[in-house]
C-alpha cells in the first residue's frame, strides 16, 4: 500500500486509487488532544456488484489495519476516518460509499472485522444496472454488509 500525504495540497486535484490513499490531517484541538485524520482511496468498479462491495469492504480494513501498524506514525489523541469512494471518472456526486473509524480500539474492530461496515444510500446507483439498484446490493437502503 501506498501512502500519500495531502495536508498541503488542495483537495481536489487528490485522488488516489487503490492500493494508493491519501492521508488528510485536521488539528482538532481544543475539542480533543489529537488530530482527525482522513484515510481515503477510490476504487474502480468490478465485474460485478457484489465484487465491488467484497474490495470496498477488504480496503476498509486494510486501511484501518495500516493504521494501527503505523500507529507511530500519528498522535496519541488521533481519531481517524476511513473513507473508500468511487473516482470522479465514474460518479461525480455521491462519491463516498464506506466511511468508519474513530479511535484507535474503534479501528481494531473494523480491522478484525468485528465492526460491520456500512455502505452508503445508493452506493452502486447508476454504476451497476440492476433492477433494485437504489437499494444496493442486498436489497436495504443503507445496511452494514
Amino acid at each position: 500500500m501506498k501512502p500519500v500525504e495531502t495536508h498541503d495540497e488542495p483537495i481536489e486535484p487528490i485522488e488516489p486509487a487503490w492500493d494508493s490513499f491519501g492521508i488528510r490531517r485536521t488539528d482538532f484541538r481544543p475539542k480533543w488532544e489529537g488530530d482527525y485524520v482522513n484515510i481515503f482511496t477510490t476504487v474502480e468498479p468490478q465485474e460485478s456488484e457484489e465484487a465491488t462491495a467484497a474490495l470496498m469492504k477488504d480496503c476498509a480494513r486494510r486501511l484501518a489495519a495500516w493504521i494501527l501498524a503505523n500507529k507511530n506514525r500519528f498522535g496519541e489523541g488521533d481519531r481517524f476516518l476511513v473513507i473508500i469512494g468511487w473516482p470522479i471518472s465514474v460518479r461525480e456526486g455521491g462519491r463516498q460509499v464506506i466511511r468508519t473509524g474513530g479511535t484507535y480500539e474503534e479501528l481494531r474492530g473494523v480491522a478484525d472485522g468485528k465492526t460491520p461496515l456500512v455502505f452508503r444510500k445508493c452506493w452502486s446507483a447508476g454504476v451497476f444496472e440492476s433492477k433494485d439498484r437504489e437499494e444496493g446490493v442486498d436489497g436495504e437502503a443503507e445496511k452494514a454488509i
